[in-house]
Order: structure tokens, then sequence, then C-alpha cells
């Protein structure tokens, strides 16, 4: 998901994604990993929404916050496949709305389904993604299609950003690479977020 792999990334840049091991290393003097621990446990603090983080205050073990973690939004049991699977195959562009941000909430959905272990094969992707267009797209829904036999998502999502027939669709594009241009940096904040609480 993504609030793992951005945490794991913080982990990694400040060199303490060891803490994440069963053991402590062999050749680590035990005050050493305390203080890398104490860094681990403020380093993922700093990654939660307020409303996550007042949840594992008490977690002062890297490895058990992780796990604490997982265990609230990365949990692999039926009920939560269902919700994810509903979350997706619901999941509409309201009028008006950002293409661009369509297509990364439906690439978020995908991804945490395909985190939870779930499979989706790319042109169930694709098929999905048009189908959860509004009708204003139609026209350009029925070119997708037509003749076709195999659909692949990167079709769909490149195709939607540069369609002639929808203006709207190259504003957003537009307005994604200035976005680009602008600064990279992530912020700490709100990593993970209860749009999550599904899991």
């Amino acid at each position: 998901m993504l609030w793992q792999c951005t945490i794991q990334d913080y982990l990694v840049q400040q060199g303490l994604d060891l803490v994440l091991q069963d053991e402590k290393p062999s050749d680590m003097k035990e005050s050493e990993w305390s203080t890398i621990q104490k860094k681990a446990v403020s380093t993922i603090r700093l990654a939660l929404s307020p409303q996550i983080k007042v949840t594992v205050l008490k977690e002062t073990s890297p490895k058990k916050l992780w796990e604490t973690l997982e265990s609230k939004f990365a949990s692999k049991t039926l009920t939560n496949w269902l919700m994810m699977r509903m979350d997706l195959y619901s999941l509409k562009m309201e009028e008006g709305g950002s293409i661009i941000d369509h297509i990364n909430k439906f690439n978020e959905q995908v991804s945490r389904l395909l985190n939870a272990g779930e499979t989706i094969k790319d042109e169930e992707q694709g098929l999905l993604l048009l189908a959860s267009l509004p009708k204003f797209f139609k026209p350009f829904v029925q070119s997708m299609i037509a003749g076709r036999t195999t659909l692949r998502l990167d079709e769909v999502t490149t195709e939607s950003k540069d369609d002639g027939s929808c203006p709207e669709l190259k504003e957003d594009s537009q307005i994604l690479k200035e976005k680009k241009g602008k600064s990279k940096e992530a912020s700490f904040a709100n990593v993970i977020t209860y749009e999550d609480d599904l899991l």
C-alpha cells in the first residue's frame, strides 16, 4: 500500500529500516540499538495523521508499531477484500470533475487490492476505468472499445489525457504537467488517513 511504501522510504532514507527486523544486529551495541529504535518510532509517528497517531501512542517498539498499523490497515480478510472490491466497482467520476484526480483515485483503489493479495487483470482495470467515467465521456469510451478484442489500462489512461474530443481532458493534462514542475518533496503529514478505515 502507499502508506507502507512511504514510511519504508522514510526509514530507508534515514538508515533506520533495520529496526523492522526481528532482532538487534549482533555487532551493534544495545545503547545504539535503543537510540535507533526511538528514532524509528518517531519517524513512523511523524508520517501519521493525528487521528491515527492517537491510536498508537503507547507503542514504543518500531516493529510492534509497524505490526499494529499493518493489522489495522493491511488486513487480508475476506471482509476487507469485499469492501475494497465494492469501493473500486462503485467508484464514479463526478460530472465536471478532474480526469487526473479520478485516475489517481482509481489507481489508489487498485493498489489497495493488489497489496492485499488480490489479482486484477490489466484488461479488467482498463474496462473498470472506462465504466467509471460519466456519460459525458460516452463518445470517448466507444472509441476506445470499437473494434478491439483486448484493452490495456495504460492505453486508457494515455488516451484519456490526449483525446482531442474532450477539451477538459487536455486542460487536466496541462494542469498535471504544471504541478509536476513544482516541488516534489513529500510531506510527512497525513500519510495514513481515515480513508483507509475500511481496511
